[in-house]
């Protein structure tokens, strides 16, 4: 015994002595060597069969020492090495094990967000793993949505970003021409500090209001990166229905605002430059963005006006010493487009001209950059509609001229006539120019390329064309139907409201291109399109060819995806641009506040 020096630790029982058989689990040390009979392989846990306490017990596999609580555990090894009980093929445990190894169909194991079973969502990943990025997204599944205040607010009928406080975030400048009976109002969402989901757009860091009921300020906003050439940025904005006084009315007006003044106090009176129009003018229905057509540095503007039923246009260039109250006849430049406007009404949504501004770009790869306009409306050698995509070619020299000068006409021979160059039409009543843009340089030659929208006829000939840029796109007209890359045809029942750059969402370094459809009824809202930089041009009419993002009737939604920024925006000041798209038709949350408007922001992911 013990007792008496010896090793057998149990005198009173035969079967236990040091060498003597022992079995295990059974609470009898017979061989008396001290061990846990509850802990066979000697790993310092006992067997999870008589105790599941992690920190004394809990071993799912007491026959080896490598496998217990906390142990280090390989992936895909096929060893619950930790004891954790998890699925080995399943690293992030989202239910779904790794179709890497062939074991099942999660395309992304390391991300829980991503399987099979998942909602797709605007974010630059494949959450449901169906080989496709963001394709048949849902459009009211974002992580921040903001509404307008009430009806009839269209909160994003205009949007664009900017770090207008120069803190390395960029801002969301929203327009809300409906805002207090159309007396409009613009709101700076911070893109440092933005508010919950849910809020509406009067918790936005700063709110702009029209100067009097009927003017529609917010109708187009704009971030003009360096008018005054001190390099800080402004706020431009227009509130196209402006008169100074209830008898004369729309006029339309255009607001320069410093970038602090705009975030920071928020008021019309701030404004350091204001154009205006001397009849009915609806000045600044729309407006270019990152234009510099003279290459000295500063951000000029290239906007409208109407006279009559005619489209004209105006150019401003960045001036450091330019201030005050001026008139559209004082900008540097004014043009005729000699395009007969049918509907100059700012109701008349096809015909938006905020919608036909896109930001500049060099699309002959001179290193100036160019400014483009477009309209389905025009009519050229007595065809009916035939649209007009019109580029004024950046120059060194000025533009500037005390004249009405020709921006550009097709004439009968095809030669262009005017100061700017017609660079693209379509045959008649086709509409080409509908909508356009100037997007990144998708082949790498040095120049960005043209996006041009051709509505067509009974749907012949409707969809996105790309014409790609070079030195020579001054020297032709192209036909849309004929001379361009080919994207997608429209769907039958809704038009094409916009086209923007809205940055990569594939991953491959070019930011791709935001189709915006139109809502064609109350139960189909509208959608957007993603087209990659990856995808070869074709006739794209499905939703396996390009991501898709969709409104939803049941979720409020209206006319969801018609408005892009003007110019993509990173919110979150990560690097990557993120999605940001309205739907000015929105009913709000109770599903009855017609024309509330809301605004949906989602992370780029990748």
């Amino acid at each position: 015994s013990l007792e008496a020096g010896g090793n057998d630790c149990n005198d009173g029982d035969e079967d236990t002595y040091p060498n003597a058989p022992d079995e295990w689990y059974d609470g009898v040390d017979s061989n008396c060597d001290g061990a846990d009979d509850y802990d066979q392989d000697g790993d310092g846990y006992q067997t999870i069969i008589w105790n599941e306490n992690p920190t004394t017990g809990g071993d799912c596999q007491d026959a080896n020492p490598d496998m217990y609580p906390g142990a280090p555990d390989e992936w895909y090894d096929g060893i619950d090495s930790n004891c954790d009980g998890a699925d080995d093929w399943d690293k992030d445990g989202d239910g779904s094990k790794t179709k890497a190894l062939g074991r099942g169909t999660d395309c992304d194991d390391e991300n829980p967000l991503v399987n099979t079973n998942a909602v797709e969502i605007v974010n630059g990943l494949d959450e449901n793993c169906d080989g496709l990025v963001d394709n048949q997204a849902s459009g009211w599944v974002s992580d921040l949505m903001y509404t307008g205040t009430t009806s009839g607010d269209k909160a994003g009928w205009s949007l664009t970003t900017g770090d207008l406080d120069q803190d390395g975030f960029d801002d969301i400048i929203v327009g809300n021409p409906g805002h207090g009976t159309n007396k409009g109002m613009v709101s700076i969402l911070s893109g440092a500090n933005l508010p919950s989901t849910g809020s509406t757009i009067s918790d936005s860091y700063s709110q702009i209001l029209g100067e009097s009921t009927g003017h529609q300020a917010g109708y187009a906003v704009g971030f003009i990166e360096n008018f005054m050439g001190d390099g800080t940025p402004s706020l431009a904005l227009s509130a196209p229905s402006y008169g100074p006084s209830a008898n004369l009315t729309n006029r339309g007006r255009i607001y320069l605002i410093t970038g602090d003044d705009a975030f920071y106090s928020g008021s019309l009176n701030d404004a350091y430059i204001t154009i205006s129009g001397t009849t009915t003018n609806f000045v600044a229905q729309g407006f270019s963005e990152d234009l510099d057509i003279n290459g000295d540095g500063l951000t000029d503007i290239l906007g409208s006006y109407v006279q009559g039923s005619t489209q004209f246009l105006w150019l401003l260039y960045g001036d450091e010493a330019l201030s005050g109250d001026l008139t559209v006849s004082e900008a540097d430049a004014l043009f005729t487009t000699g395009a007969n406007v049918t509907d100059t009404s700012v109701s008349n949504f096809i015909n938006s001209m905020h919608r036909n501004f896109p930001k500049g770009g060099d699309l002959d790869g001179d290193g100036l950059d160019d400014g483009l306009y477009c309209s389905g409306i025009p009519n050229h050698n007595y065809q009916a509609s035939e649209g007009s995509v019109w580029v004024l070619w950046g120059d060194q020299s000025s533009y500037a001229s005390g004249n009405l000068q020709t921006f550009g006409t097709l004439q009968a021979n095809g030669n262009t006539y005017g100061v700017a160059s017609v660079v693209a039409t379509g045959p008649s009543n086709f509409q080409t120019g509908s909508a356009c843009a100037i997007g990144p340089d998708w082949d790498g030659d040095g120049d960005d390329e043209l996006w041009v929208y051709s509505a067509g006829v009974q749907n012949v000939g409707a969809g996105v064309y790309m014409i790609e840029g070079g030195a020579d796109l001054a020297d032709s007209v192209y036909r849309v139907e004929n001379a361009a890359s080919y994207y997608f045809s429209s769907r039958s029942t809704q038009r094409i409201s916009g086209i923007r750059e809205i940055g990569d969402w594939d991953g491959d370094g070019k930011n791709d291109i935001g189709v915006a459809f139109q809502a064609s009824s109350e139960t189909d809202p509208g959608e957007a399109w993603v087209l990659s930089s990856q995808m070869a041009p074709g006739d794209y009419k499905g939703s396996d060819d390009a991501a898709v993002v969709n409104g939803d009737i049941d979720e409020n939604q209206v006319h969801f995806g018609e408005t892009f920024p003007g110019r993509p925006g990173d919110v979150n000041n990560d690097g990557l641009i993120d999605w940001i798209i309205s739907d000015w038709g929105h009913m709000g949350s109770s599903g009855g506040n017609t024309d509330q408007g809301a605004i949906y922001i989602n992370y780029n992911a990748q």
